[in-house]
């Protein structure tokens, strides 16, 4: 795994600050929100593991869902 940042959003969700409480307090996921952007930045480090991207995945398919 390599390190590296991205950052995405979801469109039906309009408060990245909203959306990165939610991926700490349900997923365990820790992110910064950049609201100027409408979008959420997430920076997987050297130990982070394919099990952690998964993760990571899910958790932004399940929100996505949810919002429609």
């Amino acid at each position: 795994m390599h390190c590296g940042l991205t950052s995405f959003r979801i469109n039906a969700h309009k408060d990245p600050r909203e959306l990165g409480k939610q991926l700490l307090n349900n997923y365990q996921i820790n992110t910064a929100p950049i609201p100027e952007y409408n979008g959420i930045r997430v920076a997987p480090g050297l130990y982070s593991s394919k099990a952690d991207m998964r993760s990571l995945a899910v958790a932004i398919k399940d929100i996505a869902n949810k919002l429609g």
